[in-house]
């Protein structure tokens, strides 16, 4: 085949080609178009007959003219029922609906009547109070005090009972309405436990009687305070003299300084006790007395003052303190009684001396040594010793007459209490039988 017939068959070939492509498209658009509308009719089908459907549910006129026998419902009724949701909800809803612990507290609930069923409170006549026990509200008529009760009216009661020990209130019932009549009375009582006593019943005091009884104390002037007497009161000293419980003020320790101690207390007047054992105490026993003190020192202690101390023997003893010069020193005040009944005391003879017509005796009266008796002794050498305590750090002299004949000799008595006779005076020495030891001595 020559080229030229060659290329012509190509031409025609590409042409039949052409025209088998367009025929194709245009079977498929027709195709498309055809599957396009059908679709549409598919659809307006089902919709219509989706309407058919629901419009047929919806229809509760029973089109089908079915029987509640022909489907096994002839015993149901035709009330409306509840839906699977409703149900729900009324299941869930707890606010309508008993649990177990709500069941559990009502069943243990109190169960017994305080009232009638009405509310009305119990109704009892003519009753012995005593046997009203029971827990609850009554109105109680024809009471009676020979039954129990606390006034011979009727009344309302209240019993709370515990155990075997009931509790009860009655107030009297009273119609006035103005104002509270004498006959408006309330009462309380209980029964002991275990017994079939009651106690006796206490009445409850309303405000007007309470008023009343306030008017009449508060009319009672004797028994009130004025304020002249609280002027009084609070113009008066207030400074303590003892503690408040009426002990003393100052207790002095066995380790304290006696006159150290009170002046620590400053200005005031106060009590106080000591063993006895301080230093500086007016006595070795137990002592009680009081103190005043009217000025201090920069460090409030007391520098003017005096202090009176009585141990329990009854001895009395002061001392003074002065801000310049201290304390004077404790003084032993001396009753009538030691005055009038001075107390005697042999001397210890020495060195041969010997009782002659009275023994030879001492006894201190006061600030003075008192000597009494007659002796035979020896002159220049101790002829009989006293205690030291209180004789002069420089010992004393006396004149003693001689018996025998008329004449004098000196006594020496010395700060260790030692007695001693020296010198002689007289019409004639050999003629001396014996002193006379009757002197009265200084002890300050």
């Amino acid at each position: 085949m020559s080229s030229s017939k060659f290329v012509g068959q190509l031409k025609q070939n590409n042409e039949q080609i052409n025209n088998l492509k367009a025929l194709l498209s245009q079977n498929e658009k027709h195709m498309t178009d055809h599957e396009q509308e059908l679709t549409g009719k598919v659809n307006d089908f089902m919709e219509y007959q989706n309407y058919e459907l629901i419009k047929h549910m919806k229809d509760i006129s029973n089109p089908h003219q079915v029987t509640k026998q022909q489907v096994g419902l002839s015993n149901v009724t035709n009330d409306k029922q509840a839906t699977k949701i409703e149900f729900d909800a009324h299941v869930k809803d707890t606010k309508i609906h008993v649990n177990d612990t709500e069941r559990s507290r009502w069943n243990a609930a109190q169960l017994s009547k305080l009232t009638q069923d009405n509310g009305l409170a119990k109704y009892l006549s003519g009753v012995d109070f005593n046997t009203v026990i029971e827990s609850g509200f009554y109105y109680i008529t024809s009471v009676s005090t020979s039954l129990n009760a606390p006034v011979n009216s009727n009344g309302y009661l209240l019993v709370y009972n515990y155990g075997t020990y009931p509790y009860q209130e009655f107030t009297a019932y009273s119609g006035a309405t103005t104002s509270i009549p004498e006959t408006r009375r309330k009462f309380m009582r209980n029964k002991v436990s275990g017994t079939e006593n009651w106690t006796p019943w206490i009445e409850l005091e309303y405000s007007a009687g309470a008023q009343a009884k306030v008017n009449i104390h508060e009319n009672k002037t004797d028994i009130h305070v004025t304020k002249e007497d609280k002027d009084k009161w609070n113009a008066a000293q207030l400074i303590k003299i003892t503690n408040d419980n009426g002990s003393v003020l100052v207790s002095i320790a066995d380790t304290d300084d006696f006159l150290e101690r009170i002046v620590k207390v400053g200005k005031t007047f106060g009590t106080f006790y000591s063993t006895g054992k301080p230093a500086n105490a007016p006595s070795t026993i137990s002592t009680r007395g009081y103190f005043h003190f009217t000025s201090t020192d920069a460090n409030g202690n007391g520098i003017y003052g005096y202090v009176v101390a009585i141990d329990y023997k009854n001895n009395m003893y002061t001392n003074i303190v002065d801000g310049s010069s201290g304390w004077s020193g404790w003084r032993k005040l001396t009753s009538n009684a030691e005055f009038e009944n001075i107390s005697w005391h042999n001397v210890t003879l020495k060195n041969g001396a010997a009782t002659g017509d009275r023994p030879f005796q001492y006894a201190i009266w006061g600030n003075v040594l008192l000597l009494r008796g007659h002796i035979t002794a020896t002159r220049e050498v101790v002829c009989g010793t006293i205690p030291s305590v209180r004789l002069p750090l420089n010992g004393a002299t006396a004149m003693i007459s001689v018996s025998g004949i008329t004449g004098y000799s000196k006594l020496l008595l010395f700060a260790s209490g030692d007695l001693k006779l020296t010198g002689l005076h007289s019409n004639n020495d050999n003629n001396v039988t014996g002193y006379y030891m009757d002197a009265v001595i200084p002890l300050e």
